[in-house]
């Protein structure tokens, strides 16, 4: 099938929105409003399935630009970030030098559940998973307002109801388009009874078909593969803040009645960073030491095994060599982001490490140059947009965050400019257009 694009300009060094573990974004006074005035609006008013109104002119993705270098390709870039009242879903390109949002819109947050206890309360509390509102295809970009409508957004900021799916106060329902835009698999975990269940339908109307009932761990639909519904699971508190779908694992499922989830990898590394057309990185023990037992020398240097896995759509995992050197003996690594074309991991320090070119051999090159000694960002939401771009957070000398765009052939944070201001808006790089995994 080929992709479509739903726009094609150049993409740019951009700083975007500071990730967030959640909560209402702080706005300035001297940073809210719209962008620049040649730029489409950002903000569109849309109405909740309860009635409520989103508040409009909200000053989302508020963007600056630094050192513009174009780079090839047209892939939109879609973010969904934290808001007063709601959440605002962000589509950004570029207007010949100017790096700016093309166009956003924003929508109502859940409805808050009644609490329940979770058992065994684990360290960080009782933290319900709230799965992702925002879902792409290969031509359009798709939002939940509310509890149960989805909407979608075009290039000149308009919205447009699309369907509505079974989402209550207490089931907490989220939702997947396929990439023809057809057809729509639809999650929804209920508290009240403790179970979850996926539905697919036609995006038009009609072919309800029931295929998965389930309890704990649960599952969720976060995209489409080959024809099949990508899934994220875990359990319904504590969600995985390694990835901006709080998965702890992913699963392939037959959009048929009677399908069973098909686990991708072996279940004991944490997959980390946005979903990419090659599948997902992955990190044993989150920083704890990387490096692991030896493995060959065919040629010297020496080669270890590591932290960090690629787990493919066909669940098969491979483990991202690395040399044995003063820098990787105390190598750790907290996220990790896998590239579109499945050949580099690039982790939260910003060291890249390269797919092995046999499995006793590691790749023609490893770390890149690891300057970057700020403290990390407690969320990178790191993510790779296509084979020439990633989106990651960079903590500013004052603490601030801002969300930005790198081109591959960036070493370590020597490509980043210190000081630039941040967004009053929070946001996930939640996918792209084209959206097919």
């Amino acid at each position: 099938m080929s992709k479509g694009r739903l726009f094609a300009l150049p993409l740019v060094l951009l700083e975007l929105a500071a990730c967030s573990n959640g909560g209402t974004a702080a706005i300035s006074p001297a940073t809210s409003g719209s962008p620049n005035a040649s730029a489409p609006p950002v903000a569109t008013t849309s109405t909740s399935a309860s009635g409520s109104v989103t508040p409009p002119n909200l000053p989302a993705c508020i963007t600056s630009t630094s050192r513009v270098s174009p780079y090839p390709g047209g892939t939109l870039a879609v973010y969904d970030g934290v808001a007063p009242g709601g959440h605002v879903v962000c589509v950004v390109t570029v207007s010949g030098s100017s790096a700016r949002v093309l166009t956003a819109a924003t929508g109502a947050r859940r409805s808050p559940a009644p609490a329940r206890a979770c058992h065994p309360p684990p360290p960080g509390g009782c933290v319900r998973i709230d799965p992702p509102y925002v879902n792409t295809s290969n031509d359009k970009v798709y939002f939940l307002d509310g509890d149960t409508t989805v909407r979608s957004l075009a290039a000149n900021g308009s919205v447009t109801k699309v369907t509505t799916i079974a989402g209550t106060v207490s089931g907490l329902a989220t939702f997947a388009v396929s990439p023809d835009d057809t057809q729509i698999a639809v999650g929804v975990i209920d508290f009240s009874s403790l179970s979850g269940s996926i539905y697919v339908e036609n995006l038009s109307g009609g072919g309800h078909t029931n295929v998965l009932t389930s309890s704990e761990p649960y599952y969720w639909p976060v995209g489409w593969h080959a024809g099949k519904i990508v899934l994220a699971s875990g359990p319904g508190y504590t969600p995985n803040p390694l990835n901006p779908y709080g998965a702890h694992g992913y699963a392939l499922l037959d959009p048929t009645a009677g399908a069973r989830p098909v686990a991708l990898g072996t279940g004991d590394c944490i997959p980390s960073g946005t979903l990419s057309e090659a599948g997902t990185a992955c990190i044993v023990r989150p920083g704890t030491q990387c490096l692991e037992d030896l493995v060959a020398n065919a040629v010297s240097p020496y080669y270890y095994n590591s932290c960090l896995r690629r787990v493919d759509w066909s669940g098969a995992e491979t483990t991202f060599l690395l040399p044995n050197s003063d820098y990787t003996s105390t190598f750790t690594v907290n996220y990790a982001a896998l590239s579109s074309d499945g050949q580099q991991i690039v982790v939260d320090s910003l060291g890249k490490v390269f797919a092995p070119v046999s499995p006793v051999h590691g790749g023609n090159n490893f770390l890149g140059a690891t300057t970057y000694t700020l403290k990390p960002p407690s969320r990178p939401c790191m993510g790779w947009i296509n084979a020439d771009v990633m989106s990651w957070t960079y903590v500013n000398p004052d603490g601030s965050s801002d969300v930005r765009l790198l081109g591959a052939g960036f070493v370590g944070a020597t490509d980043i400019e210190p000081g630039v201001p941040s967004s009053p808006v929070n946001g996930d790089l939640i996918g792209t257009v084209p959206g097919g995994l």
